[in-house]
């Protein structure tokens, strides 16, 4: 278990591999406030969304025997569990994803993106497809699923910040309005935007499936080799303390 990556380092290394470098290491970023609070951020925007679903998380053996359940006996109906965990010793990773979402019989795996920048191009980049992908991989190996999955990642543009000391309240669950919008007094979030949407098949024609096995390959011999981005340096949480830092 312990020789598993976490998949969210592939999507660090597809950004950029001294981002994933310096996240190992346990380089500080500047303000590491505000890293904690946007991590909380997608926590509670996360518990917003899915307070109707089942919690799947951590390596709960009842929960996957539930997902199991729904996957191989052709239940009909919205199933939609979060934070669900999966491994893959084939590949080397390991992870919890944030939707995985049944109907009829169909699986979608979401990974959601939150955004502050509502003018923001919805357009294809590589990190997050490569880290829906490692889900993908480690979410058929994990359930023993070999029927096609769509996989989605999904820009949830957020206009007020929530503040870091906010906890999630019946208050909060009682705010979810029409169009899939949720709005507060202090939290206001579009959740439709899909930056991405693509099937499993094609991501493994396209060859995402060699590209995960590069990069965890890459990471586990400590190649952390990369061209530097000014643009990429720019909107790094490590550009105030990263040696290389280009800003």
């Amino acid at each position: 278990m312990n020789d598993l990556i976490d998949i969210s380092l592939i999507e660090q290394f597809s950004y950029c591999a001294k981002q994933a470098k310096n996240n190992l290491e346990g380089l500080k970023i500047k303000n590491p406030e505000m890293e904690d609070g946007a991590k909380k951020h997608k926590k509670n925007m996360i518990k917003l969304c899915f307070f109707k679903t089942i919690r799947a998380e951590t390596k709960n053996k009842s929960a996957k025997r539930i997902i199991e359940e729904i996957l191989f006996n052709n239940h009909q109906g919205v199933f939609r569990f979060s934070e669900v965990w999966v491994e893959s010793k084939k590949y080397g990773i390991r992870g919890y994803c944030d939707e995985i979402k049944i109907e009829k019989g169909h699986v979608s795996i979401i990974e959601y993106k939150t955004t502050f920048d509502r003018s923001e191009k919805t357009y294809f980049r590589e990190a997050p497809v490569n880290q829906i992908m490692a889900y993908y991989l480690a979410f058929s190996e994990y359930f023993r699923y070999d029927l096609p999955i769509s996989l989605i990642v999904k820009r949830v543009i957020l206009s007020i910040f929530l503040p870091y000391h906010d906890e999630i309240t019946e208050e909060h669950l009682g705010i979810i309005k029409r169009n899939n919008t949720i709005s507060s007094s202090s939290w206001d979030a579009d959740l439709n935007v899909d930056v991405y949407v693509g099937s499993s098949s094609e991501c493994t024609q396209l060859g995402y499936d060699n590209r995960i096995k590069e990069i965890v390959s890459r990471i586990k011999s400590k190649d952390f080799s990369h061209e530097g981005n000014k643009n990429k340096c720019s909107h790094c949480q490590y550009k105030e303390s990263c040696d290389e830092s280009l800003i």
